[in-house]
């Protein structure tokens, strides 16, 4: 908050045997439970359908994307308890602090929290509408993660502006369970207690689908020393609470569907934007998110499907002793993709969309601002947008050709078109893929708001990336790519001039890769990525070193290992090893390069029957694990946690 304070899907057949629980056989109960401590085979992970970048559901390795699946099998296996710590071993991902303590992703080196980046949980976008943020930490809870599904780079043509530089796509425990769970997470970090409730039920019954999660944690952000760029220091225990509340309902009937998100996400901070504060503030980010589709059948190669959203935000939402600051905002949004089968081998996406943005400013009295005229004079201000996009995929002999592109129109900072193309290819063991991509930003309500130049522009993403992929047996395979990023008029926040304006260029390039073994009793996997920075025209980004950015490591090593131990029990390492990144650390005047961090962590599983007993270690070895800011914005690094230890007790009926 800049100004904000100074500012659907193809189960994983592998993990069905985990909700089959409305077996009349206890005997068929307990075989379903101790399938579902497996993680799916390589092979059924290479042929796991999707379609996240692509039109209709294929493999992994056909989609016209860098993608990477999270299966629930895996999210288990490791003891992951919120969406954070599953980004963590995902190639590319890291995590920045931003004013105010809150955490979001950082992306191939760059800060992808505001408005880079789109989280949508079943089927609905969760940003934030004011500033295009999503908040990560004790946010998304791993019990109620059926999969996670993400497109490692630029996604607008498809998905829209804040999908500039991934998209992550998470699809709860549903419908399909037939059944219902209960899970209990208490935890302990040096005396200090957290605890997370998971609840939910789901039902098939012929044309009716119900499902219901939900979840509530009383939690913390760090039990250690906040040590400002003034050498203020402050003990963050007791005044870093993090209290999330969500429910989410879907009903549908047979082609009809309706889902209803609820949203809290409440925490306190007295760092603010670096600088102690006697007193904490509290801040709250709530939202309310319904949307209803109904799938339209005219022909048996023609599917139309009509969508309608609304969303209620009170983003950044503060209250404190200086003020307070409350913004509501609400978008309307229609939406009508058409997808059609010219022809056997190919399908065609294509849609329109309009949606109305508007904000009214009940408080701004922390900035010292009169509500009445916070924007331009008013105290409501409203946007509307139009956008037509495409895809056709198209499936040949030698190659599969994906192409597409968006056009969006703002009534205020214009229009703007982004197109994309994928070649890709794959053949018993090998697969190959040549992906180009651009991809924009649109300003949000309170970036428009506090522009700090007549007009701010649409930032615009080019991507380039190549990725190749082996299997070498039926438990081996190495999959690796390229990319090169390249932002043009990059949204830059000032934190001298407390607004936002357009600046010239940053761009990154580097290598990933993913390594996979599967064997009968056991498994593992290594992710790796590395990045460099190229053409970095942003100040506020530089970290003194030419060939690195602000906040984030230049290598990041990621790796799981499972042991299956008996039938019923499981036990998993895993950890990140991340080189050193610059940042801003009293008593410095200048980036320096804070030590390389190794988060290790380790859980062990026991199920039977119905039931689920689970302990855990997060930072095993009690390391000082920093959360540093990939901008020069006046926080100093953020210390997260040390060694944390959990239990899980779940039930599923």
């Amino acid at each position: 908050m800049k100004r904000r304070v100074c500012k659907r899907l193809t189960t994983t057949r592998a993990c069905l045997g985990a909700f089959a629980v409305a077996s009349s056989s206890g005997f068929a109960q307990d075989t379903a439970h101790i399938e579902s401590l497996r993680a799916m085979s390589l092979e059924q992970l290479l042929n796991l359908e999707v379609s996240i970048a692509s039109i209709d559901a294929r493999p992994i390795r056909e989609q016209p994307g860098i993608v990477s699946v999270v299966s629930r099998a895996e999210i288990r296996e490791r003891g992951a308890r919120d969406l954070a710590e599953i980004l963590q071993l995902v190639p590319g991902f890291g995590l920045g602090v931003d004013v105010q303590s809150v955490v979001g992703p950082t992306f191939r080196g760059l800060w992808a929290y505001e408005g880079k980046t789109q989280l949508i949980v079943d089927g609905i976008e969760l940003n934030e509408d004011l500033y295009g943020t999503i908040q990560l930490g004790s946010h998304v809870p791993a019990e109620q993660i059926e999969q996670v599904a993400i497109i490692r780079g630029p996604g607008s043509a498809r998905y829209g502006g804040t999908a500039e530089l991934a998209v992550i796509r998470v699809t709860t425990r549903g419908a399909k369970m037939n059944g219902g769970y209960a899970t209990y997470t208490p935890e302990v970090a040096d005396g200090r207690f957290a605890q997370t409730f998971n609840a939910g039920v789901g039902y098939e019954l012929e044309d009716w689908r119900l499902s219901l999660t939900t979840y509530q944690s009383e939690n913390f952000r760090s039990n250690q020393d906040y040590v400002g760029l003034d050498g203020n220091t402050l003990d963050l225990t007791g005044v870093s609470d993090v209290n999330p509340w969500n429910i989410n309902l879907g009903v549908g009937w047979k082609d009809l569907n309706l889902r209803v998100i609820y949203d809290a996400y409440r925490y306190e901070d007295q760092v603010n934007y670096g600088e102690i504060l006697p007193e904490s503030n509290e801040l709250e980010f709530n939202s309310i998110l319904v949307q209803g589709d109904y799938a339209l059948r005219p022909a048996e190669w023609l599917e139309l499907t009509p969508t309608v959203t609304f969303r209620h935000q009170t983003p950044w939402q503060l209250t404190g002793p200086a003020g307070g600051f409350d913004i509501e905002v609400e978008r309307i949004a229609f939406d009508l993709p058409v997808v059609s089968a010219p022809t056997d081998n190919s399908k065609l996406l294509a849609g329109v969309r309009y949606q109305h943005d508007a904000a009214n400013a009940k408080d701004a009295s922390f900035y010292g601002e009169d509500a009445d005229t916070y924007f331009d004079g008013s105290d409501q201000v409203g946007y509307d947008t139009w956008s037509g996009y495409a895809q056709y995929d198209l499936d040949t002999q030698w190659v599969n050709f994906s192409i597409g592109g968006r056009y969006e129109d703002h009534s205020t900072v214009g229009g703007k078109f982004v197109p994309r193309a994928a070649l890709t290819k794959a053949w018993e063991q090998f697969h190959l893929k040549a992906l180009f991509d651009q991809a924009y930003r649109t300003p949000n309500i309170g970036v428009i708001a506090d522009a700090l130049t007549a007009a701010i522009e649409p930032e615009t993403t080019t991507a380039y990336e190549l990725e190749a992929g082996y299997q070498f047996t039926e438990s081996l395979s190495l999959v690796g790519n390229l990319f090169y990023l390249q932002i043009e008029d990059p949204i830059i926040y000032s934190a001298v001039g407390d607004g936002y304006f357009n600046d010239a260029q940053v761009s990154s390039f580097g290598a990933e890769a993913e390594f996979r073994i599967t064997r009968e009793r056991w498994n593992g996997y290594l992710g790796y990525s590395w990045y460099a920075a190229e053409y970095n025209m942003v100040g506020i980004y530089r970290s003194g070193d030419e060939t690195r950015l602000l906040g984030t490591p230049a290598h990041k090593l990621a790796f799981s290992a499972t042991a299956h131990l008996t039938e019923r029990l499981a036990w998993n390492w895993n950890g990140a090893l991340l080189s050193p990144r610059a940042a801003y650390q009293y008593p410095a005047t200048a980036p320096v390069d804070l030590d390389p961090e190794f988060q290790l962590h380790t859980y062990i599983e026991y199920r039977w029957r119905q039931f689920q007993l689970g302990a855990g270690i997060a930072n095993l070895l009690d390391e000082e694990l920093l959360v540093p800011q990939p901008y020069d914005g006046g926080l100093a690094p953020l210390p997260a946690k040390r060694r944390q230890f959990f239990v899980k007790v779940g039930y599923e009926f």
